[in-house]
């Protein structure tokens, strides 16, 4: 039952339901609901519900109102509204508001009702590796931030101290004082060559390619 799609149909015709859940049964995992409430529900205990199917004629809210709600609160779900041909200002509130994925005539058939639900599937699957290629995007985005900022902090830091050796050196004659500079640019570049080692770790690290391995300390 887990690896079936889940869907959601509100009707508020229970024989609608009833012959709706009949047909999809073997295939889906079905869930009922004759009122909004009942799907709000629905959606908030499983939130892996993927295909959410609304009758446009209902009493107190519309389908097109109802998928103007879930929208907002419930975005991820494939919204498909059942409605008459000749409804057509539904159609059109429905794809201006609600934001549907496709409309099935009324009175549908299983056939219909398949095609509309292994279409949203592929829409559902299709936004899903998008939403996670965006998510690996922006870390990328933000490991770019703090290497950018580690080179500005950690690299910059250590290059002005050398420079500032340098330059402190080509004004002393004095061997002692020399060896002093050289000691101090000597302590900048191995805190640098530090530096990079760790980064290389992290992102090595990041990309699964770092090993631990046990030493053996009487060979080294």
């Amino acid at each position: 039952m887990s690896d079936k799609i889940k869907i959601l149909y509100l009707d508020d015709e229970p024989d609608n339901l009833v012959g709706f859940k009949a047909s999809l049964r073997f295939n889906y995992q079905v869930f009922t609901a004759t009122n909004v409430p009942l799907a709000l529900d629905y959606l908030e205990t499983h939130p892996d519900i993927r295909v959410v199917f609304c009758d446009q004629r209902m009493p107190g809210k519309t389908g097109v109102e109802f998928f103007e709600e879930i929208r907002i609160s419930h975005p991820l779900p494939i919204r498909i509204l059942l409605t008459a041909y000749a409804d057509v200002e539904s159609i059109i509130a429905a794809i201006n508001k609600g934001n549907i994925f496709r409309f099935v005539k009324k009175p549908w058939t299983e056939a219909d009702i398949i095609g509309a639900i292994e279409e949203a599937n592929k829409f559902y699957l299709a936004n899903s590796m998008l939403a996670i290629k965006n998510s690996e995007l922006q870390k990328a985005y933000d490991e770019l931030n703090k290497f950018a900022y580690s080179v500005s902090h950690d690299i910059r830091g250590p290059l002005s101290g050398i420079v500032g050796a340098i330059n402190l050196a080509n004004e002393i004659d004095d061997v002692e004082e020399m060896k002093e500079m050289l000691f101090l640019m000597k302590k900048s570049v191995n805190k640098m060559d530090t530096y990079v080692l760790s980064m290389h770790d992290y992102y090595s690290r990041q990309r699964g390619e770092l090993k631990i391995t046990e030493i053996d300390f009487n060979k080294l």
